[in-house]
């Protein structure tokens, strides 16, 4: 549900992005390899080329103490779909779409809370990250802090949701990524 309505929100705001695939399983199939199938929570595709890859997570939870590993993998795993031509189907119509990794492909992990991880673990994780240099093609954005955003809705306080800094910068990476 989540990475449905992200998907909306990004379609509303961002109409350069001809398509999105949601929970798509995407077939990368190599002369001599056999096939492999990766789950993408989301495809930005232009063109038939995928620009840009989103992980959505609710908040860390149980990866919190994991974050630089999960980015690190992110964008290894990125950095080997460069170029690759693969393919999707609809998940309805089965209808078959091929598609290419765009060689400047970028990774969003976009955690739409920060709760159930201190700002302390996050600086420190990111300080690693951003340590690392060979990382350039994914990035992390944590969207609110303060009360949980379910929770606000249930309790019917949403003023107490803080939206954070992430959420411009993640629009501005995006624009970036599809304007040029």
């Amino acid at each position: 549900m989540m990475e449905d309505l992200f998907a909306c929100f990004l379609l509303t705001n961002f109409p350069i992005i001809d398509k999105i695939a949601i929970d798509q399983p995407l077939t990368i199939q190599q002369l001599g390899k056999k096939a492999k199938v990766i789950y993408p929570d989301l495809l930005l595709i232009k063109n038939d080329l995928i620009k840009g890859v989103v992980d959505i997570k609710t908040y860390m939870g149980r990866k919190r103490g994991e974050l630089e590993n999960v980015v690190i993998n992110s964008s290894n795993y990125l950095i080997g779909m460069q170029g690759v031509t693969m393919y999707y189907k609809h998940g309805i119509t089965k209808e078959k779409f091929v598609v290419t990794a765009d060689k400047q492909l970028q990774g969003f992990i976009v955690a739409i809370t920060r709760k159930n991880i201190t700002a302390l673990l996050v600086e420190k994780h990111l300080s690693k990250i951003r340590a690392n240099g060979n990382i350039h093609n994914t990035q992390v954005y944590f969207l609110t802090d303060g009360l949980h955003p379910n929770h606000a809705i249930y309790s019917g306080h949403p003023e107490k949701v803080q939206i954070l800094p992430d959420f411009e910068r993640l629009i501005n990476d995006l624009k970036r990524t599809f304007c040029g």
